[in-house]
């Protein structure tokens, strides 16, 4: 994992990193990194419906945004 600061006066760009294999040390440091400078920004990655929800859990709670019309219904 390689975290480089962006142009603006805030956020970072995390490279070397694949969300579907996250370690519970890489997932403190992208955690960290988040709190810290507030925006990240990740690039290439693939995840599947299932796959992103199970990333935002491990942050916390997921808020389901009532108003946002879905195409499938996806279980949280």
């Amino acid at each position: 994992m390689h975290i480089m600061k962006l142009s603006g006066p805030f956020g970072v760009e995390i490279t070397s990193i694949n969300l579907n294999a996250l370690s519970k040390d890489w997932f403190i440091s992208l955690r960290d990194a988040l709190f810290s400078y507030g925006v990240v920004v990740i690039r290439n990655q693939s995840l599947t419906p299932d796959a992103h929800i199970a990333l935002a859990k491990r942050f916390g709670t997921v808020d389901i945004n009532r108003f946002l019309l879905l195409s499938r219904v996806i279980p949280i």
